[in-house]
């Protein structure tokens, strides 16, 4: 039977095969203790910050700075006021400045939070704020995942990070960020590696945001760290000329492990692929060509008078 994928995934102009980083945020150096996350300019543009909820007087807010710095996967945050040879700033929540009775906490003392314990006092600390990044132009790129570092302790869902998602229209939770292992590190936290898949609506949008969302109540109960992120990169799929396909006579299909293409006289097929861009080998047999592969969704560039068209579609 003729399996047609419909619709069909149609790349033109040029295409690559492997997922390329195209965006990252490594939040810079610098033992600047206390700098808002709103206050920090990357490369890539200006973080902001949207109220999601009820904020208290003494809210814990967003910073970017060394004070729980990031090092590496699987290791311990580092205070760069503690340790001056770290100084990798990364986003995290950290306390206010405060003066509970006669003593003076200054801001962003690492990544510790205030849950709420002084409340009855007069110090009530919930907190309701999503980060945002600058736009992200995933234009000419699909299959876009997000990875980072990052870690995450605080009191169940009561005192807690989301990871969020702008698709040039409205906000979205798309990971709810599981709570990480403290192992040594307490009351730091250990770095961990995480991939997050995008909505399909990120393909070939230029008005993309990722966003992380920290929430605390006032009961009290929570131990530090609260959330930090690091070294968050933006990959995909080069697909140049996305959905701008100028040769519409042009099927391809497959009928089991053969694939056959019409509607062009002069062409050459140099390259079937799987769905995470490994080459599959394929032999020409007239009028057809035989896949050595099993069942599962393919790539095909077919060359056609000098330019590459990409198609997608099923083999059973």
């Amino acid at each position: 039977m003729k399996n047609l994928f419909t619709p069909i995934l149609v790349l033109a102009a040029s295409a690559s095969f492997a997922q390329t980083t195209f965006w990252t945020e490594n939040f810079g150096t610098g033992c600047n203790r206390g700098q808002l996350a709103t206050a920090y300019t990357g490369s890539n543009g200006t973080w902001t910050e949207t109220v999601t909820g009820v904020n208290a007087t003494y809210y814990n807010p967003w910073f970017v700075s060394a004070t729980a710095a990031g090092t590496a996967v699987n290791t311990c945050a580092a205070n760069c006021q503690v340790v001056p040879s770290n100084t990798n700033q990364t986003l995290h929540v950290g306390n206010p400045f405060i003066t509970i009775f006669t003593t003076t906490i200054l801001a962003d003392t690492t990544s510790t939070y205030l849950t709420g314990i002084f409340c009855g006092a007069g110090y009530c600390s919930a907190t309701d704020r999503r980060v945002e990044s600058p736009t992200i132009n995933c234009t000419n790129r699909n299959t876009i995942t997000a990875s980072f570092l990052y870690y995450e302790n605080g009191e169940t869902t009561n005192d807690d990070a989301s990871m969020w998602y702008f698709n040039g229209v409205t906000w979205s939770n798309i990971n709810a960020l599981a709570k990480t292992p403290l192992g040594s590190c307490s009351p730091m936290g250990q770095w961990i590696a995480l991939t997050v898949n995008l909505p399909a609506s990120a393909d070939n949008n230029a008005n993309v945001k990722l966003g992380f969302k920290w929430i605390n109540n006032d009961d009290g109960v929570g131990s530090d760290p609260s959330f930090a992120v690091d070294d968050i990169t933006i990959s995909g799929f080069l697909s140049i000329g996305y959905g701008n396909y100028p040769y519409p006579e042009l099927n391809v299909w497959s009928d089991q492990n053969n694939v056959f293409v019409a509607g062009v006289s002069t062409y050459k097929i140099s390259g079937i692929y799987n769905i995470v861009g490994q080459a599959v080998s394929f032999t020409s047999e007239g009028d057809h060509y035989a896949v050595n592969t099993t069942s599962g969704i393919y790539f095909v560039e077919v060359e056609i008078e000098g330019v590459r068209v990409v198609k997608k579609i099923l083999i059973r």
